[in-house]
């Protein structure tokens, strides 16, 4: 019999913290639409991003490489024209790729192997630049404290592109092409800040017990810089409470919409054949250790959401993976669930297709992620292995974590004698192939070039 290639629908937020679903437990945050489709599929407990970030993580996503590899340091980073995406392959298959929404290309190429793109803005280069790109200590209080409702500019602006988005996804589901399979991407550019929710959805968390966030006591010295750095410390008790009950009124309505898309896909009768895969780039500290944003290698940050299903391809239902999994991985699955496995390009991921269609465990690896960007002293790299963490701050010392006993992160045991074996384990793991002097002298030069492409466009778009 014919091998007919399934269908993919790629839902990806922005900036969705993995814990903050009823489905991974939550009590206080209401995602009905996440959890039909976590009990409809597998849901990956210990899911990382491969760099806290927007556009490193989403090109890491997007190749199937880590971050040094490709290479991508920053926010400012292009995304290379001549890196094979999954979204390539699923073309050079007979594809049609949609790619709708945000998903933070930099650079000139705007396509990365889709024939569409729409509902994004294309986005500069840009020249970050470690140490001297300190944000304004007021920075802090504008993004997370300054809240928009209806009426608000900022927030009809928000409503409205993504609106846009959500009603493309719905009208090529409705008429989608009859002559191959296809390939939809909805990238939402909410939870991401500003804190955009409607009156109704604040109120209902304002009213809502939902607990304090952890304080700052414990912080290592190289996010007690980060959180001067930024001003969080200038947000007050009410500010807090107010931001954090904005992000999950912005989650709620991200999950709202996920639910059209996924109505819509069951109306079209194509859901049998779809394989529907949700995640973040990266998650949002959402004033946990005091801290707001990403860009640190704590769970609320570098942990993302990540849900696929699928059940007419035997992907198994209602299930719960606790092996810790990168987003690097989801380029081989993929590949090995659409059946294009004659595509052999280098990769840095595994599939996860055995755990998805049969019960066999995961093997435990190491899983990695990256930060290069602004407003930290050097690279920093974390290597999650079992219920191990550890993270390495250049020339700032390390973080070990026991996350089984320790899941908040509260307790670094680097430094403890006892702990010394598990340390220089995961320090070999961490430094394989992966050299922190010679990864700061590249990103350097890397900033340095760009510094002079991106000055010289400065203003341009307003001139024009």
């Amino acid at each position: 019999m014919k091998h007919t290639p399934p269908n993919l629908l790629f839902l990806i937020s922005d900036q969705h913290t993995a814990a903050l679903m009823g489905c991974a437990g939550s009590r206080f945050v209401e995602t009905p639409n996440l959890d039909r489709l976590a009990a409809r599929g597998v849901r990956f407990s210990a899911a990382y991003c491969a760099y806290p970030h927007c556009v490193p993580s989403r090109a890491a996503l997007m190749t199937g490489l880590q971050t040094h590899r490709i290479p991508c340091y920053d926010n400012g980073s292009t995304f290379r024209s001549d890196l094979p995406t999954w979204a390539h392959m699923l073309r050079h298959a007979g594809y049609y790729t949609v790619l709708n929404g945000k998903m933070h290309f930099v650079g000139e190429d705007f396509w990365h192997g889709f024939h569409e793109h729409v509902n994004e803005r294309r986005t500069a280069i840009g020249g970050f630049r470690w140490g001297e790109e300190k944000p304004d200590p007021t920075t802090g209080k504008r993004y997370w404290a300054d809240l928009h409702f209806e009426g608000d500019p900022v927030y009809e602006r928000r409503m409205r592109e993504e609106r846009a988005r959500v009603r493309y996804a719905v009208e090529f589901l409705g008429n989608p092409p009859a002559d191959r399979p296809w390939c939809h991407v909805l990238g939402f550019a909410g939870p991401h800040y500003p804190q955009c929710c409607t009156r109704e959805q604040f109120a209902r968390y304002a009213a809502a017990t939902i607990p304090e966030p952890l304080g700052p006591a414990r912080l290592h010295p190289r996010h007690q810089y980060w959180r001067k750095c930024w001003g969080f410390e200038r947000l007050s008790p009410e500010q807090v409470r107010a931001s954090r009950c904005a992000y999950l009124a912005m989650i709620t309505q991200i999950d709202a919409w996920i639910g059209e898309v996924l109505d819509s896909l069951e109306r079209s009768g194509q859901a049998d054949h779809t394989l529907i895969v949700y995640t973040s780039d990266h998650g949002e500290m959402w004033g946990e250790h005091g801290l707001w944003g990403k860009q640190v290698f704590f769970e609320e940050s570098a942990r993302v959401p990540l849900l696929l299903s699928g059940p007419a391809l035997g992907i198994r239902q209602g299930i719960e993976v606790g092996t810790p999994v990168s987003l690097l991985d989801l380029y081989p699955t993929i590949r090995e669930l659409t059946g294009t496995t004659d595509w052999n390009v280098p990769l840095d991921g595994r599939s996860l297709a055995p755990v998805l269609q049969g019960e066999m465990a995961l093997p435990d690896v190491p899983v990695f992620s990256e930060y290069y960007g602004p407003d930290t002293k050097g690279p920093e790299r974390m290597v999650r292995f079992q219920k191990w963490k550890l993270n390495y701050y250049h020339h700032q010392g390390m973080e070990l974590f026991q996350l089984a006993e320790d899941p908040h992160e509260e307790n670094n045991l680097a430094e403890h004698p006892e702990y010394r074996d598990v340390r220089n384990r995961l320090w070999n793991y961490l430094t394989q192939r992966w050299d922190p002097e010679a990864v700061d002298q590249a990103v350097r030069e890397d900033q340095n070039r760009r510094s002079w492409v991106s000055a010289c466009y400065r203003g341009v778009s307003k001139a024009l």
